[in-house]
C-alpha cells in the first residue's frame, strides 16, 4: 500500500490522508487495481473516487470492479483486437439452429 498509493492511485491516497475514506477502502481499490497498467488504474479509480465515501465496502467492489472491467475493455479495443462474441444456439439434433 505504501508504495502502490502514491505512485499509481494518487487519489486515493489523497482521500485516506484527508481522512474521506477508510483503509479499508483504500485496500478495496488498490487490490482491485492490481494488474491494470499505471494509467488504467488512475482511471479506474476516477471513476469511483468522487462517490467512494457514499459507497459501503461492498458497494465499492461492485463500482470499482466495473471500472476495471471497463479499463481491460480499453485495453482490448486500442490493442487491435477484434472484441469476441458469444452466441448461444437453439433448435435440437433435428431442427434447424437459429441463433438467440
Amino acid at each position: 500500500m505504501a508504495q502502490t498509493l502514491p505512485a499509481r492511485l494518487p487519489g486515493t491516497k489523497a482521500a485516506l490522508e484527508d481522512g474521506t475514506i477508510s483503509r479499508g477502502k483504500a485496500e478495496i481499490i488498490a487490490r482491485a487495481t492490481a494488474l491494470l497498467e499505471d494509467d488504467e488504474a488512475r482511471a479506474a479509480e476516477a471513476e469511483v473516487l468522487d462517490r467512494v465515501a457514499r459507497l459501503t465496502p461492498p458497494g465499492l467492489r461492485a463500482a470499482i470492479a466495473r471500472a476495471v472491467i471497463a479499463a481491460a475493455r480499453r485495453r482490448r479495443r486500442n490493442a487491435g483486437r477484434p472484441q469476441r462474441r458469444i452466441c448461444g444456439w437453439s433448435g435440437g439434433s433435428r431442427t434447424r439452429a437459429t441463433p438467440r
